[in-house]
């Protein structure tokens, strides 16, 4: 008689388990372009009023593996994500969009690598926060990039409540900002 195998690692996981609960390989596949899932996993009713602006996040890093744990952490958290594979795929997107409220970047890429993409990106973008993360970084170096405008350091491997923190300080420094420089146009008027 054929038995049926009912261990938790071969039960299917059915359209009513919650997104968090299913296996990576069975959530519904992702964006590329943007962090809504290709078919939607929540039952979806349109409302009334729009939904509020969620900030978004562009990660960077040539490693599919650190992409993928960026996307799920920072979407599983609310953000709207954006991911790119290069130095260039994120100058690219900065370039064309320009709306990043933070760029999460790593410093060892091929090509192009994280210190050049950030100097590049603070021309494009300087109000934009940019936090780098890296396995390792001379001290001098960092020190530098600090000086030069670089919002935040998150060493490898990553702590996912620090990571989500300091991501979370960074979209605040920005909003502030943005007050800031409102607040400053309308007493210049």
């Amino acid at each position: 008689m054929g038995r049926t195998n009912t261990s938790p690692c071969c039960a299917r996981a059915s359209s009513r388990t919650p997104a968090l609960q299913r296996p990576l390989w069975r959530r519904a596949p992702l964006a590329r372009r943007n962090e809504e899932p290709l078919d939607a996993e929540i039952g979806s009713s349109p409302s009334a009023r729009p939904a509020p602006r969620r900030p978004s996040i562009l990660a960077v890093d040539d490693e599919p593996a650190a992409l993928l744990l960026f996307h799920e952490l920072l979407a599983l958290a609310g953000y709207q994500v954006t991911t790119a594979r290069s130095g260039f795929e994120c100058l690219d997107y900065v370039s064309r969009d320009g709306s990043f409220d933070v760029v999460v970047l790593d410093l060892t890429m091929r090509f192009m690598d994280g210190e050049e993409t950030f100097r590049r990106l603070h021309v494009l973008a300087p109000e934009t926060p940019v936090l780098l993360t890296t396995g390792f970084i001379d001290p001098i170096r960092l020190e530098a990039l600090l000086a030069d405008g670089l919002f935040g350091f998150l060493p490898k491997p990553l702590s996912p409540h620090d990571f989500l923190e300091t991501v979370a300080n960074a979209v605040a420094a920005r909003k502030a900002a943005a007050a800031s420089s409102l607040l400053r146009g309308t007493e210049a008027a």
